[in-house]
Formats: C-alpha cells, structure tokens, sequence
C-alpha cells in the first residue's frame, strides 16, 4: 500500500485506531497495575506470614508464660495456704502455751499461775478488817493407793471425775484450781460471812458421799481440807496457800475425811511436825531409832512364843510415838530404809534366841507399800541370806485392811514370802470384817484379834465361838491382842485360844532384856507382868 494510502486508512479509522491504542494503553496500564498489585499481595502476604509466625511465636512464648503463671499462681496459693496453716498453727500454739501458763492439761482446771494472779487480785482488794474470800486446800486422802492399784492412767481418769465434781459443787461460789497431784484449791473470792463458808465446806464433803464409778469400778473418796480465810490468815499468796495448807494437814493428822481452820496452834503444830520431819530423817540415815520387843505368850506351856518387833524414838523433842512418827516417814518416803533397819535387827536377834530346837518366832509389821514394792521384798532376801537366817521362825505381820484393799497383789507377794519360807500373820482381824474366802486363799499361819472385838461382840458367844472354830479348822492359829486387864481376861473365858500379847502380860521392853528372858529356862508370865 502507498503511502498516501497509508494515510488514508489512518484518516478514515482514526478513532478506531485511537480506541485501540486507548484500549491497548489501558490494557498494558491494567496488566501493569495487576502487575503491581499481585506483587503487592505477595508482599501483603508475605508481611502477614511473617507477623503471623512472629505471632505464633508470641502466643507460644505467651502460653508458656501463661503455663509458669499458672504454676506459679498455685505455688502463690498453696504459699497462701501454707501461710494461712502456719497462722493457725501459731494460733493453736500460742493457745496451747496460755493453757501450759494457766491451765493444767489433764483436767484443764487453771493452775498455780492462775490461782497466784487470782489470790493477788482478791488480797489488793481485801480490807484489814473485813472477810474478803476463803482459799480452801484439799488432799484426797489415800489416793497414791489408786495409782499404785490401778496405774497412773486410770488415776488421771479419777482426777478428772474429781474436778468435774467438785467444778459442779461450788460453781456459783468460786473457782477450782489443781494445785498438783491430787490437791486442788478452790478460792471463794466473793464469799463474806463465816457461814457461808462452813456451808461451801460442808457442801463440798456432802458432794462426795456419792461414789465414784470409774471403768466398772466404784470408789468412795475422801479428801482432807485446810481453810484460810483472807486477809486474816495471810496477806500475800504464800502466806495464804502456807496457812491452808498447814490446816489441811491439821484435818489429815485429826484422821482424814475433815475439814480444819487455819489458826495459831495450827502453826505450832505445823512447826513441830516440820522440826519432826528433820530430826527423823537424820535418825533414819544415823540408825538412831531402836527396836523393843513385846512377848506373845502361850498360855499353855506359861512361855514367851512370839517376839513382836515395835519401832521406838528418842528424839531431841522426847519420845515420840511410832502413831505420829511412822505416818511422816511415810510422807518422806523413808520406810523402806526403815523396813531394811527393822528387818536386819529382827535376823541378828533371830540368830541369837533360836540356837535350839524350842523355836521363838519373831515378827515385825510390813507396810502395804512395802510389801508391794518388789525392790524391798528382794532387800529381805538379801539380808537373810546375808544372816543366814531360817525364815521359818520369823513372821511377817500385814493388816487386814491392807488385804482387803489390794488383795489380788497383796496374795501374789504373800505367796512368794511364803515361799521363801516366812509366816504370816494377819493383824487386826474383825476390824474390816474380812471374809473368810480370803482366808482361805492366802497362805497365812496365824491371826492376831484384838480383845476389843470380843468386847464388842460380847453378846454373841456362840458366833464368836464358831468363827475362832471355822479359823482353826483352816490351820489358822489365834493370838489375842490388847489384853491389859482381868476384865479383858474374862471376855475370853468361853473361847478356845492358846496365844495372848499385851500389858497385862509384858510392855515392849530392849533387846537385851528379851534375849536375857527367852535364854532363861522355864521363864513364867509373872516374871514381866510389870512394866
């Protein structure tokens, strides 16, 4: 085509061509910008894959920091927890430690700390001239016995029936306090008038006529009581718990089951006693105590058959009776050392009395603590293989009311005494009305009967007659104690009885004098009717 035809064609179709350079313009402009926009993407895409990963990281990095946050949020609360163990520890501790400081732990009554802050604050109070509270100090009688017998536990379950009670007496009147052991305090400190306080006595010994049942077993309790009144009988707490105690005492030496008020023979006595306490302990430890031996005899053959071992002291403070000094050494524990020193005496003159074959038996008391003590029973078996002495001629006394108390452990160690080859005897006979099924259980050889059980059962002859029948017929022999009279002699003129002890027939004399009268031959009754 020619040129000029050439430009014809573009005359002619100009806008066409224009449209199709417009169209291929905006063809190339849309594939370009396509262009641009799928690298855009790519590059959208590629920025949101990376922020994607870097919030993947981040939520793996956050859920493991929500994992640590949430171990450490259950550590944080057991810490709590822990903290909140510990407080209520430190609680429960430090209420514990207030009850040690105030409260005994077995009865949970308040203690001496209690008693002393709460007899301060009554004493502040109290006027010279006007009663202002009473402190009463109890011991109940005879209950080492319950330990002893029954074992510690059974005797803290009595304590706690003791305070339950006496809590109950006096509740609207004043406090209970365990001072120790098994002696309490009760303070009355809102008690003014003398009356009110022998009822407040009175109503507590009434409280304890009712027995005690404890593990099917039923007590009778009693307790001695010692009242000091405030502020006449003290001013300061010792002084005050000093004065009950020394009439609490008073109450027990008037023979137990009693109440006494503090005053000043109470305080003398209370003194003696004290200077009592010290002079028999060095008599004890000096072997300054001596032994007198009082004849039994038989009435048959007019001779001495028995030598019965009594205790004796000469103090600084004069003759004093084995009724009062035995009861304190009991307190101060010396009996068994005492025991040992009677029972050494008893061999070396055993030794000596019986060298030939008409035997004297020679007996001496044991104490129920004694006899239940194995360590003293073994010291006795030392010291007669020690004095090679023959135990057949030695008797061993015991009470009845010792037996009758403990009598399953009393047989046991009755048995073994017997064994060993001693006798026994059973001493005040009919005062406790033993029965005779024991009699016929223990191992005994003889029975000792005062005559004042003949006295008082005079009318009865022919039931006194069959009970001495009934011991014969169980190998049990009779002695008679007490007898100081004719008149004595003749409560006994219907029984059968071969042995008899007493004033009428010889006080308790040395030990030279009784081996002097036993050596001697043919020795009568007359010759020691005098003292």
């Amino acid at each position: 085509m020619s040129t000029s035809n050439s430009l014809d064609f573009v005359e002619i179709h100009f806008d066409l061509i224009l449209l199709a350079i417009l169209f291929f313009t905006l063809i190339v402009a849309f594939v370009v910008y396509l262009l641009y926009y799928i690298i855009r993407c790519k590059n959208v895409e590629k920025a949101l894959i990376q922020k994607s990963d870097e919030l993947y990281t981040l939520y793996e990095t956050l859920s493991a920091s929500e994992e640590e946050l949430k171990v450490q949020n259950e550590e944080l609360i057991n810490q709590r927890n822990l903290l909140e163990s510990q407080k209520e520890s430190l609680i429960k501790k430090q209420k514990t430690i207030e009850d040690y400081a105030f409260y005994d732990c077995l009865t949970h009554l308040p203690n001496r700390h209690t008693l002393k802050l709460d007899v301060q604050k009554m004493l502040i109070q109290s006027s010279q001239n006007v009663i202002k509270g009473a402190l009463f100090f109890i011991d109940f009688d005879n209950f080492k016995h319950v330990n002893d017998h029954f074992g510690h536990t059974f005797g803290d379950e009595m304590l706690i029936h003791i305070s339950e009670r006496m809590m109950n007496s006096i509740a609207e009147y004043g406090k209970v306090y365990r001072f120790g052991g098994d002696e309490f305090i009760i303070l009355a400190d809102s008690v003014y008038e003398q009356d009110t306080i022998d009822f407040l006595a009175n109503k507590l010994f009434i409280s304890f006529r009712k027995p005690l049942y404890i593990r099917d077993h039923e007590f009778h309790m009693t307790f001695s009581m010692g009242i000091a009144i405030a502020p006449f009988h003290g001013n300061a707490y010792d002084e005050l718990i000093g004065s009950a105690d020394m009439a609490m005492y008073a109450a027990k030496n008037a023979g137990k089951n009693q109440f006494a008020y503090y005053d000043e023979d109470t305080k003398k006595k209370s003194d003696y006693i004290g200077q009592l306490q010290q002079e028999l302990q060095k008599a004890v430890y000096n072997d300054e105590l001596a032994i007198h031996y009082q004849p039994v005899y038989n009435i048959r053959t007019n001779k001495v058959q028995f030598i019965e071992a009594m205790l004796r002291w000469q103090s600084n403070l004069g003759n004093i009776s084995p009724s009062t000094f035995l009861p304190i050494s009991k307190e101060l524990n010396l009996m068994a050392s005492i025991q040992r020193f009677v029972f050494n005496e008893v061999c070396d003159l055993n030794n000596i009395v019986n060298i030939s074959d008409d035997s004297t038996y020679i007996s001496f008391n044991l104490s129920s603590k004694e006899l239940l003590n194995a360590i003293v029973i073994q010291d006795i078996e030392v010291i007669l293989n020690e004095k090679r002495t023959d135990p057949s001629t030695i008797c061993l006394e015991i009470s009845e009311t010792m037996i009758e108390n403990n009598f399953d452990d009393i047989l046991s160690q009755v048995i073994a005494l017997r064994t060993l080859g001693f006798r026994i005897i059973i001493d005040d006979f009919g005062k406790e009305y033993l029965s005779l099924n024991y009699l016929k259980k223990l191992p005994i050889d003889f029975l000792k009967i005062d005559i004042s059980f003949f006295h008082e059962h005079g009318n009865n002859h022919s039931i006194l007659k069959a009970l001495i029948d009934i011991i014969h017929e169980l190998n049990i022999e009779v002695i008679i104690k007490g007898i100081e009279s004719d008149t004595h002699l003749s409560y006994l003129k219907y029984f059968d009885y071969k042995y008899v002890q007493g004033h009428y027939y010889g006080y308790p004399i040395t030990r030279d004098r009784i081996i002097s009268m036993i050596l001697e031959e043919d020795i009568k009754i007359y010759h020691i009717h005098s003292k």
